[in-house]
């Protein structure tokens, strides 16, 4: 059965709060969706200077934290790949 998961995004002063979340199998599920959302956070311009400042934060359907993620610059993640 499927469980609730919610990535919230923080960089240690500002939280962007997820209150819709993604249905996943499990934690291991959950977090190969976060990192499809890390992904997409490194391909967004927008984002790309502050990327190494951000986390995300990972909480059950209890609102738990369970996990986080360091959001890597794509620079890095590329550097990482070579």
């Amino acid at each position: 059965m499927a469980e609730r998961f919610y990535f919230d995004l923080t960089d240690g002063e500002t939280t962007i709060r997820d209150d819709v979340g993604v249905a996943a199998i499990d934690l291991n599920d959950a977090m190969h969706q976060a990192s499809e959302v890390m992904s997409q956070m490194q391909d967004d311009d927008e984002h790309e200077a502050d990327a190494h400042k951000w986390m995300i934060v990972v909480r059950d359907a209890a609102g738990k934290a369970v996990t986080t993620m360091q959001v890597v610059p794509s620079d890095a993640a590329n550097s990482k790949a070579s």
